[in-house]
């Protein structure tokens, strides 16, 4: 890039041959502070709405209808406006560059103080944003440069239109400079055409009326800590920096190599690596040196562990007992129908009262979890500014996993600053219970967010669940065994043994006679396949038969020593199609995989 003096014009030319896009920038010098905190941002935003010759929707069909991007950034020193375009739109991005400059109106003026406000409003309910404010605020104090979002909200109010209008006149006194970079094969011709048609990019004779920050503040200026105290602040936010020199003393280069050595904000910086992958002190952090024209800051940002909820669906037959110990939980409800009556989103009915109207041969019907609800439950979490790690019922076991995924599709686009990461748990009932379970404990150790996400698939292959239903004639109802089977096994008291096997579909491994023989045989499979060290917990569920899980429970103490087992109903969602009898277990084991995966398949 070169630097080429025209007529009163400095332009910055560089010729990239063989692209089609090309961009223009204007850089506007600025030299006085603002009289009120917002002047300048204001006058940034109102450049693109409206002109004396055109509505700011004909700027934005324009824009849109051609490709041309246009952007105004306002900085503490300098405004920048800039144009990237296809090459042939050269002269039309042009003349829309030279009308906002000239001709802007600013007769949106009220309407953007108004959305200005809240946009503010809505930025300082960031932590980060909270705290970086607050650093900003403290180091620059008095000074310009220390025009905070909080000066500005304070401050907005006061700002009349005439305000914004004069800056206009101020930076058509101020020190100008164009780049332009784009494949321009006729070097001078591009240089005529700006000293012919922008002349107003002439710089004019400048001081600055800002002072040095050196030379504002005080000798003896003591450090300063500013702490914000916010009791529901799920993520610590910490700004720490000092002032160094301008960029023509000694103090900056040395200072721009301890930023390169500290690695700025590299994900393999140093810091980075030392305090987040090393130590897990910090979910983000990084050095930044800023360089102004009235003085330098260089300064760390550290974000302590950021939280984040986590969400299941009501097939997850999350223990009752546990749902207090563990905050940021929350579970999307499903409904079921029994004798012509919806629950689970309204009203519920208790384990003993949903299994009692089975027993008198109720059969009950569910539903998939909607788009539309998933939407709606997703929503308040993230506009609170959360994450999400979502972990579904598994998608061989029902649909409900595609309508969910297509609400986090939509929702991701709609809050892109925000993760929402989801799980197909290849898991049910007090499965994908335990899997949740171990993600929340993970969490609240301080585990961010993408490695739960990782932790927890790794996991699921390895959560095996085995299941004996006990009443046949439900599941003949449901259409899961002929009505000849059902007989006949009820006859010779055949119990199914059942899995969930690593794709996540329920597989028929074996048939034993009695029901003592089943529950024992729950518990061998346990001995057989479990990793000791990684059962924190066991789970068992029932299908409000108590008596025989507290059987399986006994011997699993018994034949293990694992004392730490968690008891619970089978939920109305997967009962509905288990039926009352049931009983299950659940563990972390070596893997999912049965040698006689599907025996009874056409039994």
């Amino acid at each position: 890039m070169k630097l080429i003096q025209k007529d009163g014009i400095d332009i910055l030319f560089k010729n990239n041959k063989n692209t089609p896009r090309s961009a223009v920038c204007l850089y506007f010098s600025i030299d006085k502070p603002e009289r009120y905190a917002g002047i300048y941002t204001l006058f940034s935003k109102l450049l693109l709405k409206g002109t004396k010759t055109r509505s700011a929707e004909d700027l934005a069909d324009i824009i849109e209808g051609s490709g041309i991007e246009i952007s105004v950034k306002c900085k503490q020193d300098y405004l920048k406006v800039s144009a990237l375009f296809l090459n042939d739109d050269f002269n039309l991005a042009m003349e829309v560059l030279s009308d906002i400059l000239q001709n802007s109106t600013f007769d949106e003026f009220e309407k953007e103080v108004f959305k200005s406000r809240g946009e503010i409003v809505s930025d300082l309910d960031s932590p980060q944003v909270k705290a970086s404010d607050a650093f900003i605020d403290g180091i620059f104090e008095g000074h310009y440069y220390g025009n905070s979002y909080s000066k500005m909200l304070s401050d907005i109010d006061k700002i009349q239109k005439q305000d914004v209008v004069a800056v206009l006149s101020q930076i058509a006194n101020s020190k100008k400079v164009i780049s332009i970079a784009g494949d321009f094969s006729d070097e001078e011709k591009v240089v005529n055409y700006f000293v012919e048609n922008f002349n107003f990019m002439c710089s004019k004779p400048w001081d600055s009326e800002i002072p040095d920050i050196l030379e504002f503040a005080s000798p003896d200026n003591a450090d300063k800590i500013v702490k914000i105290v916010k009791n529901d602040a799920k993520q610590a936010q910490i700004f720490q920096g000092f002032i160094v020199g301008l960029q023509n003393t000694e103090d900056y280069p040395k200072m721009a190599i301890l930023n390169n050595l500290l690695g700025s904000s590299g994900l393999s910086s140093r810091l980075f690596v030392e305090l987040r992958d090393k130590q897990g002190l910090a979910y983000t952090v990084r050095s930044s040196l800023e360089p102004l024209r009235h003085s330098s800051i260089f300064y760390f940002y550290i974000g302590g562990f950021m939280s984040y909820y986590i969400t299941t669906d009501a097939t997850c037959d999350f223990p009752q007992e546990l749902l207090n110990n563990f905050d940021d939980f929350k579970i999307i409800p499903m409904a079921y129908t029994i004798e012509d009556i919806e629950y689970g989103i309204d009203k519920t009915l208790s384990g003993k009262e949903f299994y009692d109207k089975v027993r008198n041969g109720a059969m009950p019907t569910t539903s998939l979890i909607t788009t539309y609800t998933a939407t709606e439950f997703f929503r308040p979490i993230l506009q609170a500014g959360n994450d999400i790690l979502h972990i579904c019922f598994s998608s061989a076991l029902s649909s409900t996993y595609q309508s969910v995924l297509i609400a986090v599709e939509e929702l991701t686009k709609e809050f892109p600053d925000r993760k929402i990461l989801m799980l197909d748990s290849k898991c049910a009932s007090s499965g994908e219970a335990l899997l949740v379970y171990y993600a929340l404990t993970a969490r609240d150790k301080r585990m961010n967010i993408e490695d739960n996400y990782s932790k927890s698939i790794e996991r699921r292959d390895h959560l095996c669940h085995y299941f004996t239903p006990n009443d046949l004639f439900h599941l003949m109802r449901g259409g899961r065994v002929s009505k000849t089977a059902a007989i006949a096994g009820s006859l010779l008291q055949i119990k199914p043994m059942l899995y969930v096997n690593i794709d996540g579909k329920l597989s028929t491994i074996d048939k034993l006679k009695g029901r003592k023989k089943a529950l024992l045989e729950l518990v061998h499979h346990m001995q057989e396949k479990m990793i000791p060290e990684e059962n924190e917990v066991i789970f068992i569920s029932h299908a409000d038969c108590i008596e025989d899980a507290e059987f399986v429970k006994e011997k699993i103490i018994e034949k293990t020593g694992i004392t730490n087992i968690v008891l619970e109903y089978i939920g109305p969602v997967i009962g509905s199609h288990a039926g009352q009898g049931t009983v299950a277990l659940f563990f972390i084991g070596k893997d999912k995989i049965e040698p006689n995966d599907d025996l009874l398949k056409n039994n």
